[in-house]
C-alpha cells in the first residue's frame, strides 16, 4: 500500500532543468496543490518555474522555493548540501520526475540508501522501471509522471495541457514561427532543411518569425533565412515571457524539440515536432489536439541508444548517427501539415 502524503508534510519535485520540462510540470504541480492544498514545496530550478509570469497563469501558490539546478544529478560530493537542506526545511517526501533510471541516475539510486542513515524519515518516490523496461509500447514521460504521483493521493481529473491558453491572440494573418533553438546540437534540425521549409512557406503566402537560439550558429542561420525574405520575415528573440506572447499570436509554430514547443501547445497554438534524436512518444507534449509530430528514423541507427530515456548517450556532444546520417524528416511533409493547420 503507498503511503499518501500527510497534512503540511513538504515535498521536494526533482526534475530536468528544461524548459519544456517546466512547462510539463506545471499542470502536474497545479493539480498537486489542488488535491493537497496544505502541502508545501520545492522544485529543481527552472526558468518557467522562477519566472512570476508563468506562475500567476498556472495559479501556481504553494512552490517555496527552488534549488540549485545541478543538485538534481546527487553528485556525491553534494550530498552532505542535500541532506542539510532536507533536514533545514524538514522535507518528507523525494519526488523524481527524471526518466533516467538507474542505469544513468545512479548516484541518485545510491543517495537514496546513503540518505537512510542520516535521515530516515523521507520516502522517495520514482518512475517504476521495473515496468518501464519490460512493457513493449513507450508511454509519454507526463503519462508515467502522472500514474507515479497518483499514488501521493493526487487526483489528475482537472489536468489541464493548454494551462496558457487564455494568452492565445489568434490573428488570421498567415503568420508561422519557426523555432532554431535547442539545448543540443543533436536536436537541430539542419539549416538547409529549415531553408527549404521557408520556402515553401514564403512562396505559399505566409509570413515567417524565426526564434533563434542563444547560440551564435543557430543566430547566424536565422539571419540568412531574414536576408532571402526580408520583409516577409523577422527575427524574434527575446525573453521567455515576450516569445510566449508573441507565440500566442501564431497560427502554427514549427520547433525543434526544446522548450518552446512546449509553450506554444500550452499556449494552444497548432504545433510541428521536429524530433531528430528524441523520441516524441516520451518527449513530445502529453497531447494530440492541434499537434504533430516528425521522427527521424535514422536516429534509431545510434548504438549507444538509451531505449528507456528516448535519447542517447551523448547528450552533450555530436551523435554517430546524426552525424553519419541525414534525417529522414522532408521538408515538403512539414510544409502540408502547417496547411492543415491553417486551412
Amino acid at each position: 500500500m503507498d503511503k499518501k502524503i500527510k497534512k503540511n508534510q513538504r515535498v521536494w519535485f526533482i526534475n530536468f532543468g528544461g524548459i519544456g520540462n517546466g512547462a510539463m510540470i506545471i499542470p502536474i504541480l497545479k493539480c498537486f496543490e489542488s488535491s493537497l492544498p496544505s502541502i508545501k514545496y520545492y522544485s529543481t530550478e527552472n526558468d518557467l518555474l522562477s519566472t512570476n509570469w508563468f506562475l500567476r497563469k498556472a495559479k501556481i501558490e504553494n512552490l517555496v522555493d527552488l534549488t540549485p539546478a545541478l543538485w538534481r544529478r546527487f553528485d556525491k560530493e553534494r550530498w552532505p548540501q542535500i541532506i542539510n537542506f532536507l533536514m533545514r526545511n524538514k522535507i518528507a517526501v523525494i519526488v523524481n520526475l527524471r526518466n533516467e533510471g538507474p542505469k544513468y541516475d545512479s548516484d541518485y539510486y545510491n543517495f537514496k540508501k546513503y540518505c537512510k542513515k542520516f535521515y530516515k524519515n523521507i520516502d522517495f518516490y520514482d518512475l517504476n522501471f521495473d515496468n518501464i523496461e519490460k512493457r513493449i509500447k513507450k508511454k509519454n514521460l507526463v503519462e508515467d509522471i502522472k500514474i507515479m504521483i497518483e499514488k501521493l493521493g493526487v487526483d489528475f481529473s482537472n489536468y489541464n495541457q493548454t494551462w496558457l491558453q487564455k494568452v492565445r491572440n489568434k490573428i488570421n494573418n498567415h503568420k508561422v514561427g519557426l523555432c532554431l533553438a535547442s539545448s543540443q546540437s543533436n536536436k537541430c534540425w539542419s539549416y538547409k532543411k529549415w531553408l527549404t521549409l521557408a520556402k515553401l512557406l514564403n512562396k505559399g503566402g505566409y509570413y515567417l518569425v524565426i526564434f533563434p537560439g542563444k547560440d551564435e550558429v543557430s543566430y547566424k542561420e536565422a539571419e540568412k533565412i531574414k536576408n532571402k525574405f526580408k520583409s516577409n520575415c523577422e527575427i524574434f528573440s527575446s525573453n521567455l515571457v515576450n516569445a510566449s506572447r508573441k507565440i500566442s499570436m501564431l497560427e502554427c509554430f514549427i520547433s525543434n524539440d526544446t522548450g518552446l514547443l512546449h509553450i506554444a501547445t500550452a499556449i494552444g497554438v497548432p504545433s510541428i515536432g521536429i524530433y531528430t534524436n528524441t523520441e516524441p512518444g516520451i518527449w513530445k507534449p502529453y497531447c494530440n489536439k492541434n499537434f504533430y509530430s516528425f521522427t527521424n528514423y535514422n536516429m534509431f541507427k545510434c548504438n549507444e541508444r538509451k531505449t528507456i530515456s528516448g535519447n542517447c548517450q551523448h547528450y552533450y556532444e555530436i551523435c554517430p548517427a546524426i552525424k553519419k546520417y541525414p534525417d529522414n524528416i522532408e521538408a515538403s511533409k512539414v510544409y502540408k501539415q502547417v496547411k492543415i493547420f491553417t486551412n
